[in-house]
């Protein structure tokens, strides 16, 4: 089973150094348009080392590992997500003079041209899902290894918006983020 990989996949780079051979295909059985437009299924070598929260550039796009389950027959089988977002984190510090009194605020650049998947949020998903902030806008799944803070700011497609909560624990090696508009100067 390992030869076809190496026969029938296409090369690949996890987290943009190491080259793999990868076979990605469709999630089958689903009609919902996230399952049609990003959610793969793809087979690599146990080799690779490839574990949830890696990107993944294949065929000029970017992945986002979101599962692996462990390891048989040398050949992992893993779950990822296309990336449509490239996204900007900004923190708002303060601003002081010589004397320590604080003279302002200014949002500063934390983190830059971070690759995620942002869902638009639908009403179907605050019927399935009671816990979400009601004036949430996306869901952003982004690697776990980004410095994101609730309140932070997220910045992608020209838009502010405000981050509101932070899920770590769903999606191993991944950050799952709520955001919504952002009205802060």
């Amino acid at each position: 089973m390992l030869y076809m990989i190496k026969w029938y996949g296409e090369s690949a780079l996890i987290n943009g150094t190491d080259q793999a051979y990868v076979i990605l295909m469709a999630v089958g059985g689903h009609t919902d348009r996230k399952y049609v437009e990003s959610i793969r299924d793809g087979l690599i070598a146990a080799t690779s080392g490839l574990v949830s929260g890696d990107t993944l550039e294949y065929s000029g796009s970017k992945y986002l590992v979101t599962t692996t389950p462990p390891a048989s027959q040398g050949i992992t089988s893993f779950q990822c997500v296309k990336t449509n977002a490239v996204l900007a984190i900004k923190r708002l510090q303060g601003t002081y003079d010589v004397h320590g009194n604080v003279t302002g605020q200014n949002w500063v650049n934390i983190v830059t041209d971070i690759p995620a998947y942002a869902e638009p949020t639908f009403q179907r998903m605050f019927q399935e899902d009671p816990g979400m902030v009601p004036r949430q806008s996306f869901q952003i799944t982004l690697q776990a290894t980004n410095d994101v803070r609730s309140l932070d700011r997220a910045v992608f497609s020209g838009a502010n918006y405000q981050v509101d909560t932070i899920d770590s624990i769903s999606s191993p090696g991944n950050k799952i983020i709520e955001v919504s508009s952002d009205t802060r100067t």
